[in-house]
Protein backbone atom coordinates (compact mmCIF):
# COMPACT_ATOMS: atom_id res chain seq x y z
CA UNK A 1 0.00 0.00 0.00
CA UNK A 2 2.47 2.01 1.05
CA UNK A 3 4.16 2.15 -2.55
CA UNK A 4 1.06 2.64 -4.51
CA UNK A 5 0.35 5.54 -2.10
CA UNK A 6 3.51 6.83 -3.17
CA UNK A 7 2.82 6.76 -6.81
CA UNK A 8 -0.23 8.11 -6.76
CA UNK A 9 1.14 11.04 -4.69
CA UNK A 10 3.34 12.07 -7.11
CA UNK A 11 0.58 12.09 -9.82
CA UNK A 12 -1.98 14.20 -7.68
CA UNK A 13 0.57 15.72 -5.15
CA UNK A 14 -0.21 19.32 -8.14
CA UNK A 15 -3.40 18.47 -9.05
CA UNK A 16 -6.16 21.38 -7.31
CA UNK A 17 -9.76 20.78 -7.27
CA UNK A 18 -11.96 24.04 -8.39
CA UNK A 19 -14.40 23.90 -5.64
CA UNK A 20 -13.27 26.70 -2.78
CA UNK A 21 -13.60 26.18 0.53
CA UNK A 22 -14.56 28.44 3.58
CA UNK A 23 -11.35 29.54 5.97
CA UNK A 24 -11.48 29.99 9.84
CA UNK A 25 -14.68 27.47 9.82
CA UNK A 26 -15.43 23.67 10.21
CA UNK A 27 -16.81 22.22 7.36
CA UNK A 28 -18.35 18.94 8.72
CA UNK A 29 -18.10 16.81 5.55
CA UNK A 30 -16.04 17.03 2.31
CA UNK A 31 -16.53 14.25 0.20
CA UNK A 32 -13.76 12.41 -1.28
CA UNK A 33 -13.57 10.83 -4.59
CA UNK A 34 -14.58 7.17 -2.88
CA UNK A 35 -18.52 6.66 -2.48
CA UNK A 36 -18.92 7.09 1.48
CA UNK A 37 -15.41 8.43 2.79
CA UNK A 38 -15.59 11.61 3.63
CA UNK A 39 -13.97 13.93 6.36
CA UNK A 40 -13.97 17.11 8.12
CA UNK A 41 -12.25 20.21 7.29
CA UNK A 42 -10.34 22.87 8.98
CA UNK A 43 -8.57 25.55 7.05
CA UNK A 44 -6.83 28.36 8.80
CA UNK A 45 -7.47 32.12 9.87
CA UNK A 46 -4.55 33.32 7.44
CA UNK A 47 -5.04 30.44 4.74
CA UNK A 48 -3.30 31.43 1.40
CA UNK A 49 -4.18 29.04 -1.19
CA UNK A 50 -0.79 29.95 -2.80
CA UNK A 51 1.14 28.64 -0.26
CA UNK A 52 2.05 25.26 1.44
CA UNK A 53 0.43 24.28 4.52
CA UNK A 54 1.09 21.68 7.20
CA UNK A 55 -1.62 19.01 7.85
CA UNK A 56 -3.03 16.45 10.58
CA UNK A 57 -5.35 13.86 10.45
CA UNK A 58 -7.25 13.03 12.59
CA UNK A 59 -9.13 9.89 13.85
CA UNK A 60 -12.01 9.89 16.60
CA UNK A 61 -13.06 6.82 18.00
CA UNK A 62 -17.03 7.96 17.84
CA UNK A 63 -16.46 9.50 14.20
CA UNK A 64 -17.79 12.44 15.36
CA UNK A 65 -15.40 14.17 13.06
CA UNK A 66 -15.80 17.66 14.45
CA UNK A 67 -15.02 17.54 17.65
CA UNK A 68 -10.59 17.46 17.37
CA UNK A 69 -11.11 20.23 14.54
CA UNK A 70 -13.04 22.19 17.22
CA UNK A 71 -10.93 21.80 19.97
CA UNK A 72 -7.93 22.70 18.44
CA UNK A 73 -8.66 24.97 15.82
CA UNK A 74 -6.86 27.58 17.34
CA UNK A 75 -3.52 25.63 17.23
CA UNK A 76 -4.31 25.36 13.57
CA UNK A 77 -4.47 29.29 13.06
CA UNK A 78 -1.49 30.27 15.34
CA UNK A 79 0.84 27.43 13.89
CA UNK A 80 -1.03 27.21 10.40
CA UNK A 81 -1.95 23.88 9.85
CA UNK A 82 -4.44 22.41 7.62
CA UNK A 83 -6.73 20.46 9.75
CA UNK A 84 -8.80 16.92 9.01
CA UNK A 85 -10.53 14.25 10.42
CA UNK A 86 -12.49 11.41 8.83
CA UNK A 87 -16.43 10.51 9.58
CA UNK A 88 -15.76 7.08 8.61
CA UNK A 89 -12.60 5.25 10.93
CA UNK A 90 -14.60 4.75 14.39
CA UNK A 91 -13.89 2.34 16.97
CA UNK A 92 -15.88 -1.32 16.22
CA UNK A 93 -14.76 -1.00 12.94
CA UNK A 94 -12.12 -3.55 11.32
CA UNK A 95 -8.62 -2.23 10.94
CA UNK A 96 -8.97 -2.26 7.05
CA UNK A 97 -11.83 0.13 6.74
CA UNK A 98 -9.63 2.69 8.80
CA UNK A 99 -6.85 2.15 6.46
CA UNK A 100 -9.28 2.59 3.44
CA UNK A 101 -10.27 6.13 5.07
CA UNK A 102 -7.27 7.57 5.77
CA UNK A 103 -6.09 6.34 1.90
CA UNK A 104 -9.20 8.29 0.61
CA UNK A 105 -8.53 11.51 2.55
CA UNK A 106 -4.91 11.53 2.38
CA UNK A 107 -5.30 11.87 -1.57
CA UNK A 108 -8.02 13.82 -1.24
CA UNK A 109 -6.32 16.61 0.77
CA UNK A 110 -2.95 16.34 -1.20
CA UNK A 111 -5.25 16.77 -4.29
CA UNK A 112 -7.40 19.57 -2.96
CA UNK A 113 -4.20 21.51 -1.30
CA UNK A 114 -0.54 22.90 -1.32
CA UNK A 115 0.65 20.55 1.19
CA UNK A 116 4.08 20.55 3.28
CA UNK A 117 4.52 17.22 2.58
CA UNK A 118 7.47 17.42 5.32
CA UNK A 119 4.89 18.01 8.05
CA UNK A 120 2.39 15.56 7.62
CA UNK A 121 0.65 14.42 11.22
CA UNK A 122 -1.17 11.69 11.61
CA UNK A 123 -3.57 11.88 15.17
CA UNK A 124 -6.12 10.76 17.41
CA UNK A 125 -7.95 9.64 20.71
CA UNK A 126 -7.86 6.17 21.67
CA UNK A 127 -9.27 3.50 18.80
CA UNK A 128 -8.39 6.87 16.96
CA UNK A 129 -4.53 6.84 18.22
CA UNK A 130 -3.79 3.17 17.84
CA UNK A 131 -5.28 3.87 14.21
CA UNK A 132 -2.69 6.89 13.67
CA UNK A 133 -0.17 4.44 14.16
CA UNK A 134 -1.54 2.17 11.82
CA UNK A 135 -1.89 4.58 9.09
CA UNK A 136 1.84 5.90 10.11
CA UNK A 137 3.40 3.01 8.96
CA UNK A 138 1.36 1.71 5.88
CA UNK A 139 1.27 5.63 4.17
CA UNK A 140 5.13 7.40 3.20
CA UNK A 141 3.02 10.65 3.29
CA UNK A 142 2.78 11.21 6.99
CA UNK A 143 5.70 11.85 9.02
CA UNK A 144 4.55 12.20 12.18
CA UNK A 145 2.42 10.78 15.25
CA UNK A 146 0.33 12.16 18.43
CA UNK A 147 -1.14 9.42 19.67
CA UNK A 148 -3.40 10.80 22.99
CA UNK A 149 -4.66 7.81 25.12
CA UNK A 150 -3.57 4.79 23.55
CA UNK A 151 -0.38 3.56 21.94
CA UNK A 152 -0.28 0.27 21.29
CA UNK A 153 -0.94 -0.18 18.05
CA UNK A 154 -4.33 -2.36 16.27
CA UNK A 155 -1.76 -5.07 15.11
CA UNK A 156 1.32 -5.97 15.49
CA UNK A 157 2.56 -5.00 11.59
CA UNK A 158 1.87 -1.71 12.85
CA UNK A 159 3.71 -1.33 15.51
CA UNK A 160 6.13 2.15 15.38
CA UNK A 161 9.97 0.65 14.61
CA UNK A 162 13.34 2.90 14.69
CA UNK A 163 13.26 1.96 11.03
CA UNK A 164 10.24 3.83 10.10
CA UNK A 165 11.99 7.18 11.52
CA UNK A 166 8.62 8.89 12.65
CA UNK A 167 8.88 10.37 15.67
CA UNK A 168 5.93 9.73 18.38
CA UNK A 169 4.17 12.00 20.89
CA UNK A 170 2.18 10.16 23.61
CA UNK A 171 -0.40 12.31 25.43
CA UNK A 172 -2.42 10.45 28.48
CA UNK A 173 -4.17 11.57 31.53
CA UNK A 174 -2.58 10.18 34.97
CA UNK A 175 -6.32 8.86 35.60
CA UNK A 176 -7.03 7.65 32.30
CA UNK A 177 -7.21 3.53 32.24
CA UNK A 178 -4.45 3.38 29.49
CA UNK A 179 -1.72 5.20 31.80
CA UNK A 180 -0.03 2.01 32.22
CA UNK A 181 0.24 1.72 28.61
CA UNK A 182 1.56 4.67 27.63
CA UNK A 183 4.20 4.49 30.49
CA UNK A 184 5.35 1.04 29.07
CA UNK A 185 4.83 2.05 25.66
CA UNK A 186 7.36 4.93 26.15
CA UNK A 187 10.06 2.52 26.71
CA UNK A 188 8.66 -0.02 24.47
CA UNK A 189 9.28 2.91 21.58
CA UNK A 190 12.56 4.12 23.15
CA UNK A 191 14.27 0.27 22.85
CA UNK A 192 13.05 0.43 19.81
CA UNK A 193 14.77 3.06 18.57
CA UNK A 194 11.36 5.87 18.09
CA UNK A 195 12.25 9.00 19.04
CA UNK A 196 9.03 9.70 21.46
CA UNK A 197 7.69 11.79 24.21
CA UNK A 198 5.43 11.20 26.93
CA UNK A 199 3.17 14.36 28.19
CA UNK A 200 0.89 13.71 31.06
CA UNK A 201 -2.12 15.88 32.15
CA UNK A 202 -4.56 15.51 34.82
CA UNK A 203 -7.53 13.95 33.47
CA UNK A 204 -9.20 10.72 32.62
CA UNK A 205 -9.68 9.08 28.91
CA UNK A 206 -10.52 12.10 26.67
CA UNK A 207 -8.79 14.37 24.45
CA UNK A 208 -5.55 16.21 25.71
CA UNK A 209 -6.27 19.70 27.01
CA UNK A 210 -5.37 22.04 24.12
CA UNK A 211 -1.91 23.41 26.15
CA UNK A 212 -1.14 19.89 26.43
CA UNK A 213 -1.50 19.56 22.87
CA UNK A 214 0.23 22.47 22.04
CA UNK A 215 3.21 21.39 23.88
CA UNK A 216 3.02 18.30 21.98
CA UNK A 217 3.05 19.58 18.40
CA UNK A 218 5.55 21.99 19.18
CA UNK A 219 8.16 19.29 19.89
CA UNK A 220 6.94 17.47 16.61
CA UNK A 221 7.25 20.25 14.57
CA UNK A 222 10.88 20.55 16.02
CA UNK A 223 11.48 16.96 15.22
CA UNK A 224 10.13 17.18 11.63
CA UNK A 225 11.33 20.64 10.46
CA UNK A 226 13.80 22.57 12.26
CA UNK A 227 12.66 25.61 9.69
CA UNK A 228 9.40 25.63 10.81
CA UNK A 229 9.89 25.42 14.29
CA UNK A 230 12.26 27.95 14.82
CA UNK A 231 10.88 31.10 16.23
CA UNK A 232 7.94 29.60 17.79
CA UNK A 233 9.23 28.15 20.62
CA UNK A 234 8.10 30.39 23.84
CA UNK A 235 10.45 29.84 26.77
CA UNK A 236 7.78 31.40 29.36
CA UNK A 237 5.24 29.43 27.88
CA UNK A 238 6.90 26.06 28.48
CA UNK A 239 8.24 27.06 31.81
CA UNK A 240 4.54 28.23 32.84
CA UNK A 241 3.69 24.25 31.65
CA UNK A 242 6.04 22.61 33.63
CA UNK A 243 5.12 24.63 36.89
CA UNK A 244 1.03 23.53 35.93
CA UNK A 245 2.30 19.50 35.13
CA UNK A 246 4.53 19.94 38.42
CA UNK A 247 1.60 21.50 40.83
CA UNK A 248 -1.12 19.70 39.11
CA UNK A 249 0.28 16.25 38.10
CA UNK A 250 3.31 15.17 39.34
CA UNK A 251 6.91 16.50 39.78
CA UNK A 252 8.55 13.46 38.26
CA UNK A 253 6.21 14.04 35.01
CA UNK A 254 7.75 18.28 34.82
CA UNK A 255 11.56 16.61 35.25
CA UNK A 256 10.98 14.50 32.96
CA UNK A 257 9.34 16.39 29.95
CA UNK A 258 11.86 19.46 31.23
CA UNK A 259 15.16 17.08 29.91
CA UNK A 260 13.01 16.38 26.52
CA UNK A 261 12.69 20.10 25.57
CA UNK A 262 16.37 21.20 27.16
CA UNK A 263 18.07 18.54 25.34
CA UNK A 264 16.07 19.25 21.86
CA UNK A 265 15.47 22.97 22.01
CA UNK A 266 18.77 23.60 23.63
CA UNK A 267 17.45 26.28 26.58
CA UNK A 268 17.64 26.56 30.04
CA UNK A 269 14.27 26.54 31.07
CA UNK A 270 12.76 27.07 34.89
CA UNK A 271 14.49 25.48 37.53
CA UNK A 272 12.12 23.14 39.58
CA UNK A 273 14.29 23.23 42.54
CA UNK A 274 13.14 19.41 43.29
CA UNK A 275 15.33 17.11 46.10
CA UNK A 276 17.01 14.32 44.29
CA UNK A 277 16.47 12.15 46.73
CA UNK A 278 12.91 13.17 46.78
CA UNK A 279 12.81 12.30 43.30
CA UNK A 280 14.15 9.21 43.27
CA UNK A 281 11.69 8.32 46.19
CA UNK A 282 8.46 9.60 44.01
CA UNK A 283 10.07 7.28 41.42
CA UNK A 284 10.27 4.14 43.68
CA UNK A 285 6.88 5.30 44.57
CA UNK A 286 5.41 4.87 41.13
CA UNK A 287 6.98 1.74 39.80
CA UNK A 288 4.96 -0.38 42.91
CA UNK A 289 1.91 1.51 42.00
CA UNK A 290 2.53 0.67 38.25
CA UNK A 291 3.24 -2.82 39.17
CA UNK A 292 0.31 -2.96 41.40
CA UNK A 293 -2.01 -1.71 38.80
CA UNK A 294 -0.86 -4.31 36.39
CA UNK A 295 -1.34 -7.19 38.94
CA UNK A 296 -4.70 -5.89 39.67
CA UNK A 297 -5.55 -5.97 35.78
CA UNK A 298 -4.69 -9.45 35.52
CA UNK A 299 -6.93 -10.76 38.12
CA UNK A 300 -9.62 -8.44 36.69
CA UNK A 301 -8.84 -10.25 32.84
CA UNK A 302 -8.61 -13.75 34.79
CA UNK A 303 -12.10 -12.96 36.68
CA UNK A 304 -13.59 -11.85 33.61
CA UNK A 305 -12.64 -14.95 31.37
CA UNK A 306 -13.68 -17.18 34.14
CA UNK A 307 -17.47 -15.15 34.66
CA UNK A 308 -17.59 -15.66 30.49
CA UNK A 309 -17.40 -19.30 31.03
CA UNK A 310 -20.25 -19.84 33.56
CA UNK A 311 -23.93 -19.11 33.51
CA UNK A 312 -25.28 -15.39 32.50
CA UNK A 313 -26.53 -15.48 36.00
CA UNK A 314 -25.56 -13.00 38.73
CA UNK A 315 -26.53 -15.15 41.46
CA UNK A 316 -24.54 -18.03 40.44
CA UNK A 317 -21.41 -16.74 38.87
CA UNK A 318 -19.02 -15.94 41.65
CA UNK A 319 -16.40 -14.09 39.42
CA UNK A 320 -18.77 -11.78 37.95
CA UNK A 321 -19.69 -10.82 41.36
CA UNK A 322 -16.26 -10.57 42.56
CA UNK A 323 -15.21 -8.20 39.52
CA UNK A 324 -18.09 -5.89 40.28
CA UNK A 325 -17.38 -5.94 44.04
CA UNK A 326 -13.95 -5.03 43.40
CA UNK A 327 -14.15 -2.56 41.05
CA UNK A 328 -16.94 -1.01 43.44
CA UNK A 329 -14.22 -1.24 46.11
CA UNK A 330 -11.69 0.82 43.88
CA UNK A 331 -14.09 3.62 43.32
CA UNK A 332 -13.87 3.92 47.54
CA UNK A 333 -10.57 3.69 47.61
CA UNK A 334 -10.32 6.94 45.25
CA UNK A 335 -11.04 9.13 48.40
CA UNK A 336 -9.40 6.78 50.75
CA UNK A 337 -5.84 7.86 48.90
CA UNK A 338 -6.63 11.21 47.89
CA UNK A 339 -4.27 13.16 50.18
CA UNK A 340 -1.73 10.49 51.52
CA UNK A 341 -1.13 8.26 48.76
CA UNK A 342 -1.85 10.66 45.44
CA UNK A 343 -0.06 7.99 42.94
CA UNK A 344 -2.50 4.79 44.44
CA UNK A 345 -5.51 7.29 44.59
CA UNK A 346 -5.39 7.83 40.36
CA UNK A 347 -4.56 4.15 39.96
CA UNK A 348 -8.00 3.42 41.84
CA UNK A 349 -9.07 5.63 39.46
CA UNK A 350 -7.76 4.41 36.57
CA UNK A 351 -8.85 0.41 37.64
CA UNK A 352 -12.54 1.55 37.94
CA UNK A 353 -12.47 3.38 34.74
CA UNK A 354 -10.75 0.25 33.06
CA UNK A 355 -12.90 -1.31 34.37
CA UNK A 356 -16.49 0.07 33.32
CA UNK A 357 -14.42 1.12 29.89
CA UNK A 358 -13.43 -2.29 29.41
CA UNK A 359 -16.93 -3.88 29.89
CA UNK A 360 -18.71 -1.20 28.01
CA UNK A 361 -16.57 -2.44 24.83
CA UNK A 362 -17.04 -5.98 25.61
CA UNK A 363 -20.25 -5.56 25.46
CA UNK A 364 -20.30 -3.77 22.15
CA UNK A 365 -18.23 -6.43 20.61
CA UNK A 366 -20.26 -9.70 22.46
CA UNK A 367 -23.26 -8.17 21.32
CA UNK A 368 -21.89 -7.90 17.59
CA UNK A 369 -20.88 -11.10 17.70
CA UNK A 370 -24.45 -12.78 18.98
CA UNK A 371 -22.53 -14.22 21.83
CA UNK A 372 -25.22 -12.95 24.49
CA UNK A 373 -23.52 -15.14 27.60
CA UNK A 374 -20.44 -12.47 27.66
CA UNK A 375 -22.59 -9.49 26.56
CA UNK A 376 -24.92 -10.40 29.92
CA UNK A 377 -21.45 -10.43 31.96
CA UNK A 378 -20.31 -7.02 30.32
CA UNK A 379 -23.28 -5.18 30.59
CA UNK A 380 -23.89 -6.21 34.08
CA UNK A 381 -20.18 -4.94 35.07
CA UNK A 382 -20.61 -1.68 33.17
CA UNK A 383 -23.86 -1.04 34.72
CA UNK A 384 -22.72 -1.73 38.05
CA UNK A 385 -19.98 0.62 37.84
CA UNK A 386 -21.37 3.56 35.92
CA UNK A 387 -24.71 3.31 37.31
CA UNK A 388 -26.39 4.54 34.53
CA UNK A 389 -30.33 3.44 34.69
CA UNK A 390 -31.18 4.77 31.27
CA UNK A 391 -27.90 2.97 29.29
CA UNK A 392 -28.69 0.38 31.10
CA UNK A 393 -31.67 -0.21 30.36
CA UNK A 394 -30.86 0.28 27.02
CA UNK A 395 -28.00 -2.30 26.63
CA UNK A 396 -29.81 -4.90 28.42
CA UNK A 397 -33.22 -4.33 26.61
CA UNK A 398 -30.93 -4.21 23.19
CA UNK A 399 -29.47 -7.88 24.53
CA UNK A 400 -32.47 -9.87 25.42
CA UNK A 401 -34.26 -7.91 21.54
CA UNK A 402 -31.10 -9.79 20.14
CA UNK A 403 -31.69 -13.22 21.57
CA UNK A 404 -35.29 -12.59 20.77
CA UNK A 405 -36.57 -12.82 24.27
CA UNK A 406 -39.58 -10.88 24.16
CA UNK A 407 -40.88 -10.71 27.18
CA UNK A 408 -37.51 -9.76 29.21
CA UNK A 409 -36.96 -7.55 26.15
CA UNK A 410 -39.96 -5.54 26.88
CA UNK A 411 -40.22 -5.50 30.31
CA UNK A 412 -36.43 -3.36 29.95
CA UNK A 413 -37.79 -1.15 27.26
CA UNK A 414 -40.79 -0.30 30.22
CA UNK A 415 -38.01 0.54 32.60
CA UNK A 416 -35.99 2.46 29.75
CA UNK A 417 -39.35 4.66 29.64
CA UNK A 418 -40.06 5.03 33.34
CA UNK A 419 -36.18 6.35 33.48
CA UNK A 420 -37.12 9.13 30.82
CA UNK A 421 -36.16 7.96 27.59
CA UNK A 422 -38.82 9.54 25.22
CA UNK A 423 -36.81 9.33 22.03
CA UNK A 424 -38.66 6.93 19.34
CA UNK A 425 -37.06 7.69 16.53
CA UNK A 426 -33.59 5.83 18.10
CA UNK A 427 -35.57 2.76 19.00
CA UNK A 428 -36.72 2.91 15.00
CA UNK A 429 -33.49 3.72 13.69
CA UNK A 430 -31.89 0.35 15.40
CA UNK A 431 -32.69 -2.84 13.90
CA UNK A 432 -32.33 -4.84 17.22
CA UNK A 433 -35.43 -3.51 18.24
CA UNK A 434 -37.63 -4.51 15.79
CA UNK A 435 -38.60 -7.64 17.52
CA UNK A 436 -40.54 -4.75 19.97
CA UNK A 437 -42.72 -3.23 17.03
CA UNK A 438 -45.93 -5.07 18.56
CA UNK A 439 -45.86 -4.69 21.63
CA UNK A 440 -47.42 -1.90 23.84
CA UNK A 441 -44.35 0.25 24.80
CA UNK A 442 -42.75 0.47 21.30
CA UNK A 443 -45.85 1.23 19.77
CA UNK A 444 -46.71 4.60 22.17
CA UNK A 445 -43.31 5.38 22.50
CA UNK A 446 -42.63 5.30 18.58
CA UNK A 447 -46.40 6.50 17.79
CA UNK A 448 -45.26 9.89 19.55
CA UNK A 449 -42.54 10.68 16.67
CA UNK A 450 -44.52 10.13 13.91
Amino acid sequence: MKNLFSILLICTAKVSLSQSWPIAEIVDTVQTSVPDQSYALYLPANYDEEKEYPVIFFFEPLARSTFPLNLYRDLADKYEFILTCSNNSRNFASALSSLDAADAIIKDVFSRFKVNQEMVIASGFSGGSRVSMAVATQFTAVRGVIGIGAVGPMYSQHKLQGAHQIPYVGLVGNRDFNYVEHYRGEQGLTEGGVDNIRLVYNRPHQWAPINDYEMGLIWMMKKLSQNLAGGIVSQPFIDNYLQKISDSVSVLDAVRVKKYFESDFAVELLDLQVDKSLLAKKEKQLIKTIELEEKLRQQYQDSLNLSFKLRPNRNLNSPLNWIINAGLSYKRKVDQNEKKHPNRAEMYDRMANFISGSAYEYSIQALMAKNYNQAYVAIEIWSSMVQNDRWENWMKCKLYAMNNDIPMATRYLEKLIKSGFENGKALQADSSFHVLRETKPYIELTSKDR
